[in-house]
């Protein structure tokens, strides 16, 4: 249980700081604006009586006004409450119930309760034992200012399997894409996909071509895009290949180069990718970049119909405008691929 003990005692001080103490004229004060609904209010009239400060210590009384408090979306009070169910002071122990709460306040950016997130993966504590989401909270608390993160994820470092942070990197790109356990920002998106891009994570460095190449988090850049398709692409990432064909293709990085855009699209298609088989289709059949062949137009698209169904509608379409001799000379092409690559089966194309 590497970080229970930190979690109970230091997290605390961590929220509270040096905070002033209140007297009982504070405390009387605070219990005015408490009753009518002041949600800051209510988080200090908590603190008083978890700590005993200006009034006699009572967890119970704690845990009302936090409660009261966290039902308003105060993060503060989110924490606080979610620490009493966590130890069982005020309120019966239930960590699941506390991991709730600390959902709640991470979503509004607490580091606190980021931290806490990350303790209850790690020890597998109101939460599954999940090491790649604990330190995804561990990273995340720690660029939100919580300074006890920083030591875990520190022995993080030092223990981590391999790729593991690559992994928690890319995890957070996507909680920021997503917006449901943190909020929705593009641009830290991004960041840490570069973080798991430059970790080796090549379908990090794709998706971060495509967030470039659509200005997404980061000003519109072809050639940023073209860099990270290239580097998904150079550790054999079949989407990245296939990434660098379309950015040829619609002229990201210049003047659009049908020709270069084949050459990657075929290299895709070696490496058994769909959409770079339905380029292909149609880049044969319109004579974009190559001349028009009808017969290996038809090929290419049916073999993309095998995942995706716009290819079978081409394929379809396609085959309409054939004729007899072209359609057979097709399948048979059709045949000795799908023989010479291994692949098990192909959407047959009949007659519309």
């Amino acid at each position: 249980m590497l970080f229970t003990a930190i979690l109970l005692i230091a997290l605390r001080q961590e929220q509270t700081g040096s905070a002033p103490q209140p007297s009982m004229t504070d405390v009387a004060s605070l219990q005015a604006k408490a009753q009518v609904g002041d949600a800051d209010a209510q988080v200090q009239l908590g603190q008083a009586y978890e700590g005993g400060s200006g009034v006699r210590r009572n967890d119970e009384e704690a845990a009302k006004w936090y409660r009261k408090a966290a039902n308003q979306g105060n993060q503060a009070a989110e924490v606080a409450f979610g620490i009493l169910l966590w130890t069982g002071r005020g309120v019966p122990e239930d960590k699941a119930q506390a991991v709730t709460w600390y959902r709640k306040a991470a979503r509004q950016g607490n580091g606190s309760a980021m931290f806490n997130l990350g303790t209850a993966y790690y020890n597998g504590e109101g939460a599954p034992i999940d090491a790649v989401r604990a330190l995804a909270w561990f990273l995340l608390a720690e660029d939100h200012g919580s300074s006890l993160s920083k030591d875990a994820v520190q022995r993080f470092e030092k223990t981590a399997r391999p790729n593991e942070f690559e992994e928690a990197y890319a995890l957070i790109a996507r909680m920021y894409v997503v917006g449901d356990e943190v909020r929705q920002n593009y641009a830290r998106a991004a960041k840490w996909y570069q973080k798991a891009a430059e970790k080796g994570n090549a379908s990090a460095a794709v998706t971060l071509a495509g967030m470039y190449f659509d200005g997404r988090g980061e000003d519109k850049d072809g050639n940023a895009a073209l860099h990270w398709c290239k580097f998904a692409a150079d550790k054999g990432n079949p989407v990245g290949v296939y990434c660098v064909g379309r950015l040829y293709q619609e002229g990201a990085v210049g003047p659009k180069d049908a020709v270069t855009a084949i050459r990657w699209f075929k290299k895709g298609a070696a490496m058994g990718n769909a959409p770079s088989y339905y380029r292909l289709g149609r880049m044969y059949w319109d004579g974009d970049g190559v001349a028009a062949d009808k017969v290996t137009a038809y090929k290419w698209t049916v073999l993309a119909s095998m995942v995706l169904p716009e290819a079978g509608r081409d394929a379809r379409s396609f085959r309409s405008a054939m004729t007899a001799g072209e359609i057979q000379k097709a399948e048979q092409q059709l045949h000795d691929y799908i023989k010479a690559h291994h692949l098990e089966t192909v959407v047959r194309v009949d007659e519309p």
